[in-house]
């Protein structure tokens, strides 16, 4: 069992304080995240497979006509790095 309760500015967690979530991506990877409380992400997991297939699909395209590998990419405010490990294939670092 676990347990998070917030009042007042203070935290009880009994257990663990993150939930592992699980995207599968329509080009057949399935992304696992420790979503930890208290971090950004997206909270609707349909709406993150959706987003991280559309940004995979541009990256992809945007890359396609680059020497592999050759591309580097920087995300900013990216919360717990959801996208940053989605497109990570796609660059050079």
């Amino acid at each position: 069992v676990q347990v998070l309760g917030r009042s007042r500015g203070v935290l009880r967690v009994v257990g663990r304080d993150y939930v592992i979530e699980r995207l599968p991506l329509s080009d057949g990877r399935v992304l696992q995240y420790r979503q930890v409380e208290g971090s950004f992400s997206n909270p609707n997991g349909r709406i993150a497979i959706s987003t991280l297939d559309w940004l995979c699909s541009v990256c992809r395209d945007i890359t396609a006509a680059a020497p592999p590998q050759s591309m580097d990419l920087l995300e900013l405010y990216c919360g717990n790095g959801n996208h940053t490990v989605a497109l990570a294939p796609f660059f050079r670092r």
